[in-house]
């Protein structure tokens, strides 16, 4: 009877160990809910821009967004850029968010700017292959294998596009340059592959800091 019990209590010592390992259901739900870099967002000014104003009008991101039928743009000493009737659909569909810029445009002496700031989602990581190596029971290394997928205003950031591909080879190189995470233009083919560190506490798993 002993001898069971010493069994039983091995037994359920097990179970709970098992029970902390990162599995790779529970490491897909962390990072969908934790990993910023799992959406591609690019943030885009609307208004009445300038040198004073909100982004460079002239930048490749805004020629790309109009040639998709995304924006307006009327030059002038005040260029006005607006959001066409498409825009403002597919913005909807996409989950556009206007940012509140209040603090920006206080630190930069923007307060007299007419414009709004929205921050844009282009694209998602489509994670297929996913790897969890054990580094004891109170943290984990994952890596997962992933390619862009594009939204409907992506596909105009996207290589194999045919707005992208309608750029001069001095725009192409002007878009690898203003983007700082030189992510674009979007790879859609190509697979990626990204490593992130898991710890475990008394709140569950979540990523490292």
């Amino acid at each position: 009877m002993r001898r069971a019990c010493q069994f039983s209590l091995l037994g359920f010592v097990i179970a709970l160990v098992g029970c902390g390992r990162l599995d790779e259901q529970q490491a897909k739900v962390v990072l969908q809910h934790s990993d910023t870099g799992l959406k591609k967002t690019i943030f885009v000014d609307v208004g009445f821009l300038n040198a004073h104003c909100g982004q460079r009008v002239s930048s490749v991101k805004y020629a790309l967004l109009q040639r998709a039928g995304i924006i307006d743009i009327k030059p002038g000493y005040n260029t006005q850029v607006m959001t066409t009737e498409k825009g403002d659909r597919i913005f909807k569909a996409i989950g556009a968010q206007e940012v509140d810029t209040g603090k920006f445009k206080l630190v930069t002496g923007q307060q007299g700017c007419n414009l709004r700031s929205w921050a844009v989602p282009i694209a998602s990581k489509q994670m297929s292959e996913l790897k969890i190596t054990s580094s004891g029971g109170e943290s984990a290394d994952v890596v997962y294998n992933w390619r862009w997928q594009p939204n409907e205003i992506g596909q105009a950031f996207s290589e194999d596009g045919d707005f992208y591909k309608s750029l001069s080879g001095r725009q192409r190189d002007l878009l690898v340059e203003e983007d700082l995470q030189r992510d674009l233009p979007l790879d859609s083919h190509t697979p990626h592959a990204t490593r992130q560190h898991f710890v475990h506490d008394n709140t569950g798993w979540h990523l490292a800091k």
